[in-house]
């Protein structure tokens, strides 16, 4: 996996790589591979994102070329899946950055903080790359689990949906919530849904990547936004 780098200060560059890479070596029990890259000059880094797809980035939001947030926009259109940490001094920025799907919000300098943000992103590391195993008819599928946008529930099966191809599965909503991850909720009594996926939230549906819709029932809507809420 590959981890970036971004300030314009070298010294906090620096101080910032130090201390991420204490804590990787200290939580990183599923022996996960980490190849670091380093920048000051955030064109240069926007430049190699279109050849390096990078998996983690900690980004300054003040910069003099673009700043950090504008440095996520762009780098989330490569890689919806990237984990970004925005590291700045200044708390005002923290309202403006969850509007930039912020990962974490840092306060440079907080240890503590970087530390809580280090071992939530191992644990999304490993639901990221999870698969979910399931037969039928007779075939064997193996599905990453970040793949599956929604599962819809019709009759005695379940529809499993993903960008290229849909999936049936014996199964209830029920048990299937079971074996999947955290990032994974009821919308609708006949719909689970990836938090992941979702774009926007109104009162009677989901809009989800690709512009997908889905039903959302008021039953659910607190579990919803509750789950959205632990995920990120």
């Amino acid at each position: 996996m590959n981890i970036a780098f971004c300030d314009d200060d070298k010294f906090l560059l620096k101080q910032l790589f130090n201390v991420v890479k204490n804590l990787i070596d200290k939580y990183n029990q599923y022996n996960f591979s980490f190849k670091y890259y380093f920048y000051t000059d955030a064109i240069k880094f926007l430049q190699d994102y279109k050849s390096i797809i990078f998996d983690i980035a900690f980004l300054d939001i003040e910069m003099p070329e673009i700043d950090g947030l504008s440095i996520g926009d762009k780098i989330y259109e490569c890689n919806n899946d990237v984990f970004i940490f925005y590291v700045t001094s200044y708390d005002a920025y923290l309202p403006e950055s969850i509007k930039h799907r912020v990962y974490r919000f840092v306060r440079k300098g907080d240890k503590k903080e970087l530390e809580d943000g280090i071992k939530r992103l191992f644990s999304d590391l490993v639901n990221l790359h999870s698969r979910y195993y399931f037969t039928f008819k007779n075939s064997f599928y193996n599905l990453p689990t970040n793949s599956i946008i929604f599962c819809e529930s019709m009759r005695n099966k379940v529809i499993i949906h993903t960008k290229t191809k849909n999936y049936e599965q014996i199964i209830s909503l029920k048990q299937m919530l079971n074996e999947l991850p955290n990032n994974f909720c009821k919308c609708h009594s006949s719909f689970l849904v990836n938090v992941k996926k979702i774009r926007e939230i109104h009162d009677n549906n989901l809009v989800l990547e690709d512009n997908i819709t889905v039903p959302l029932s008021r039953k659910y809507k607190f579990t919803v936004i509750e789950h959205i809420g632990s995920i990120f």
